[in-house]
């Protein structure tokens, strides 16, 4: 398992606005994704590729006992785009954070996902300070060999 995992790094996140969207369901990272991939579609943003980050939502227990989860989907915007109310729309401070890398990270993702956020928090711990008042954050991130998932957690 460890061929999936890179070097854990420092960075520095720049602040960007993103279309914002939540769901709640049995594959709702998937959903938040088509989502925002109709609404992006719908819209004439020639020549720009927004980067794809999210994160998981809680879900009350009953939910979560039933096999319901929440994910919520970020996909960066143009500086030029006028918010016009037809999404939801963030505004990302940007920051300090720890990251991992991992690649072909959808093959067994409900092992080796958790795996890699137990490894980035488990060096942060020994090596930074955890940031306080971010949210921690997975980029999709599209590679010649296919997609990698790239892990961000705040560190102050």
């Amino acid at each position: 398992m460890d061929r999936h995992y890179g070097e854990f790094q420092i960075v520095e996140l720049p602040a960007f606005r993103a279309a914002c969207w939540r769901s709640i369901g049995t594959e709702p990272e998937n959903e938040s994704q088509m989502a925002l991939d109709r609404w992006f579609a719908s819209r004439a943003f020639t020549g720009f590729i927004p980067r794809r980050f999210g994160f998981d939502v809680e879900v009350p227990p009953q939910q979560a006992a039933a096999g319901v989860r929440g994910y919520e989907s970020w996909y960066t915007l143009p500086d030029s785009w006028p918010a016009d109310g037809s999404i939801t729309v963030v505004e990302f401070p940007g920051g300090k954070f720890a990251h991992l890398l991992i690649t072909d990270p959808f093959t067994d993702a409900f092992a080796v996902i958790p795996e890699g956020w137990q490894r980035l928090v488990a060096w942060t711990t020994q090596n930074c300070r955890e940031g306080a008042g971010q949210q921690c954050l997975e980029e999709i991130i599209e590679t010649a060999s296919g997609p990698a998932l790239g892990l961000y957690l705040p560190v102050g």
